[in-house]
């Protein structure tokens, strides 16, 4: 078979993969990449399908993190060719974004590119998928812009979380979310005398 009816009849056989992680901090369920591979695997092996990863560009910054270290930020532009048994083959890319404070930027944009080659190759769905007309969502109407005012102070505190001024920035960011000028003003008092006495 050519690639073309490998893949389609791989797809045949590849179960729904639903989104069994939890990502605590921001509170939203993932499909990870072992579980993408261990699905996968036996599928391409009985289709006699493979992928060979090729990087094709690799952006790299260092980010300072709320508790003032820092952080390694990778993005990486994938290239994945998918060959068949018989030789032909298709090409895509995709790309994949990582931090990590130690040397594993990289390698989590490459597993989060390769998981979305994949899932996107393949069309995979996941078991919680909903029908559309299921649920009804409403808009609210759009925010007015910040003041000039409200962006200042919020950059203000901003710059005094990234240096790691506040005992409890969780409470500084919270007053920042909900635009509380009192509250972001008295931060921002307490920041200044703070760095005062440094």
């Amino acid at each position: 078979m050519n690639i073309y009816q490998s893949i389609t009849s791989a797809m045949a056989d590849i179960e729904p993969i639903a989104k069994g992680r939890v990502n605590k901090e921001q509170r939203f369920n993932f499909r990870g990449i072992d579980e993408i591979m261990n699905e996968l695997q036996p599928v391409l092996k009985k289709h006699g399908l493979f992928v060979v990863p090729k990087v094709k560009e690799v952006i790299r910054q260092e980010k300072q993190t709320k508790s003032g270290g820092t952080a390694l930020y990778s993005i990486v532009t994938m290239e994945y060719t998918m060959y068949a048994a018989d030789g032909t083959n298709i090409t895509g890319s995709t790309v994949g974004e990582g931090m990590d404070s130690g040397d594993k930027a990289s390698n989590k944009a490459m597993a989060v590119a390769m998981k979305y080659f994949l899932l996107q190759t393949f069309c995979i769905p996941t078991e919680d998928a909903k029908d559309p007309d299921e649920e009804t969502h409403y808009v609210a109407p759009a925010k007015k812009a910040d003041s000039p005012e409200i962006v200042a102070l919020k950059q203000a505190l901003i710059d005094y979380l990234n240096a790691g001024i506040f005992e409890h920035p969780e409470n500084v960011e919270a007053v920042i979310a909900k635009n509380n000028i009192a509250g972001m003003k008295k931060a921002l008092q307490v920041a200044k005398s703070r760095e005062a006495g440094k």
